[in-house]
């Protein structure tokens, strides 16, 4: 699309796998790179903004590598969803230890606009397996916080052999049950599309996304 690109991932491996595919990527926080101000037209955050210890800070970094009228595109998970309330504490987006902090429609635009930005549009995302993926979410923080793990007790007693056996079984188990909701969403899509459609036109969808435009300090 005729822009010259950058990213920014705190995982070595993911940046080393990036340009082995000669995509630039830098390894570690945007905080760490003295790029000149007025660099950026434009920086995108994929679910960044709710694993920052401060935001505000954050904010205030990007806003001056932005040119005048830069653009800021955000993804973040969004703390007003159906199945939030559903599951409350125990919703995955909770009781993912990194998720430091939640956002709505009002604390995101809030946040942007104390901190030099115009929004310019917001919506949310709803898609299929959401629903699905927060209840197995929800599922293992149950099962966890009650301490249903008899087995592992088991396992510890039985030779090295059929313990990696029994490890091997759990592992695709494990594997088969996270995937479930993927497959449980693609096949329930039609029947599902009524739903996230009402979601999604009222910003109660899982994803929340933001398009702000860096504005003057006057």
């Amino acid at each position: 699309m005729g822009f010259t690109t950058t990213g920014i991932d705190t995982s070595q491996k993911r940046a080393e796998m990036a340009l082995k595919k000669g995509i630039d990527v830098k390894h570690g926080r945007i905080g760490d790179f003295k790029f000149p101000k007025g660099y950026c037209d434009a920086i995108c955050m994929f679910h960044l903004l709710e694993h920052l210890e401060e935001p505000k800070m954050f904010f205030k970094t990007v806003r001056a590598f932005l040119k005048q009228h830069g653009i800021l595109f955000i993804i973040t998970p969004n703390v007003e969803p159906f199945t939030n309330k559903l599951y409350g504490l125990k919703h995955p987006n909770f009781t993912q230890s990194d998720h430091l902090y939640f956002y709505s429609k009002d604390t995101l635009k809030n946040i942007l606009n104390n901190q030099g930005f115009e929004v310019i549009t917001m919506f949310s995302k709803e898609y299929a397996h959401h629903f699905f993926t927060s209840f197995i979410g929800y599922l293992k923080a149950y099962l966890k916080s009650n301490k249903v793990n008899s087995s592992s007790h088991y396992i510890d007693k039985l030779s090295s052999e059929k313990r990696t056996g029994l490890q091997a079984c759990k592992s695709i188990i494990r594997g088969v049950i996270w995937q479930s909701p993927y497959l449980i969403g693609t096949l329930l899509y039609p029947i599902s599309w009524p739903y996230r459609n009402i979601v999604e036109k009222t910003l109660k969808g899982h994803e929340l996304i933001a398009i702000a435009r860096k504005v003057s300090n006057g």
